[in-house]
């Protein structure tokens, strides 16, 4: 295959794509919260900052179109609803959703451990309660 030939293919590029200006965006708005320079593109530094300063541990998994945050809740077999958001939104959704996403865990981790008068000193998951949705 000639020179001639990977530029006329489609799946192959000789230079790198030009990032949209949402991702430039997000990147310096997730930077400036968790106190990276503005030009950093290191994935672990963010997910660093998200799991530290989460009281729930929350993890960021980062993909094409944005990113999806979660959280697994301790003491029990069940996490938080994942949040998906695009480049567009992180700027304007990310620290809602991180709070979302704790007060979700803080009711699922009294859900599954914090026994209830009520229930005779049982927890609502061993009595058949359905699990907190927010």
């Amino acid at each position: 295959m000639s020179i001639q030939d990977d530029y006329l293919d489609p799946d192959r590029h000789l230079w790198p794509a030009e990032e949209p200006e949402a991702y430039a965006d997000a990147w310096e708005f997730l930077n400036g919260l968790y106190g990276r320079e503005k030009d950093n593109r290191d994935e672990s530094w963010i997910k660093r900052g998200v799991y530290k300063y989460t009281d729930c541990g929350a993890w960021i998994e980062f993909n094409e179109n944005g990113v999806k945050l979660g959280s697994i809740v301790e003491g029990s077999d069940y996490g938080a609803d994942s949040i998906d958001l695009n480049w567009e939104e992180i700027p304007v959704k990310f620290t809602s959703s991180l709070q979302q996403i704790e007060e979700q865990c803080d009711l699922i981790w009294k859900w599954a451990n914090e026994p209830r008068d009520y229930a005779d000193g049982k927890t609502d998951m061993e009595i058949g309660l359905d699990w907190p949705l927010l």
